[in-house]
């Protein structure tokens, strides 16, 4: 791997109040090469971006979190492109991506309570144990190809294998979710997204409260691109589209935009552009 950098800085605080971090890297341009690739894997960004703020203390009041990532200037290099696009169909631009997402959560338990820390990794370790046996008891009790599944004789004695396990609990409660901004643009098409949504105590992110605006270009061309590639079968393009109908308008401005407001109310229910959908 080879990669060159034109400058990265980091910064890192942990405090009562909460853990803080924040990375941010220039350009940059990395080679991959290996034995088992028919050619150098190349990329490049014009500079990446990650942030990170969440409580840590346990408190029955809501308290501040924020989460901020962005890739931007994503160039893949053509010998990618050419794995499945050597016609050039696809426009070849930068992709962006941007997400900046604030809000409130409830912290029910400290974060770095070393019980907590110790039940959570025990319940973790607890759940793969059960996914193994029950990975185990599926191929056991598979036949063997070309026989005929024979009485056990006396199966009151076989004990049966308990896979329930606990998942591992989380430490937050999400009270209010802000999402700032939701964007990616990248083989000729983007969505964009902004939004509010509030989680009733009784109910949880089952089902929040709020609207959430989302717009999207090009995505009807994309369909097409994708479709004259035969990356996508006419039947899923004409799917796709039938979901795109449900949930999305044609914007005011015309061409192949689509709009979408997303309104969660009590209960559970969801419109889109005024009709109900759940």
């Amino acid at each position: 791997m080879k990669a060159e950098v034109a400058g990265m800085t980091s910064q890192m605080g942990m405090s009562g109040s909460g853990v803080n971090f924040q990375l941010d890297s220039d350009a940059a341009d990395v080679e991959l090469t290996s034995a088992d690739m028919p050619f150098p894997v190349t990329y490049s960004t014009e500079g990446t971006s990650m942030g990170l703020q969440m409580p840590v203390t346990q408190s029955d009041e809501p308290q501040p979190f924020k989460v901020t990532y962005s890739l931007n200037g994503l160039a893949l290099g053509d010998a990618i492109w050419d794995l499945f696009d050597q016609g050039r169909v696809l426009p070849r631009d930068p992709a962006n991506f941007e997400l900046d997402v604030t809000g409130l959560v409830r912290v029910v338990q400290d974060v770095f309570d070393p019980a907590f820390i110790e039940a959570n990794a025990a319940a973790a370790e607890a759940e793969a144990d059960a996914e193994d046996a029950a990975d185990t008891d599926t191929t056991a009790a598979a036949p063997e190809a070309g026989t005929a599944d024979q009485p056990s004789g006396n199966t009151a004695d076989t004990p049966e294998t308990d896979t329930a396990a606990a998942e591992p609990e989380s430490p937050y409660e999400p009270v209010e979710v802000t999402i700032n901004r939701f964007a990616i643009d990248a083989a000729g098409a983007s969505v964009s997204a902004t939004g509010d949504l509030r989680v009733p105590e009784d109910s949880g992110m089952d089902a929040p409260v709020g609207t959430i605006s989302a717009r999207y270009e090009g995505l009807n061309g994309l369909i097409d691109s994708l479709m004259q590639l035969g990356l996508v079968p006419q039947d899923q393009a004409t799917a796709a589209r039938m979901m795109l109908a449900m949930f999305a308008s044609p914007a005011p401005d015309g061409g192949d935009v689509l709009t979408t407001e997303l309104e969660f109310r009590e209960g559970g229910s969801i419109f889109a552009n005024g009709q109900q959908v759940k």
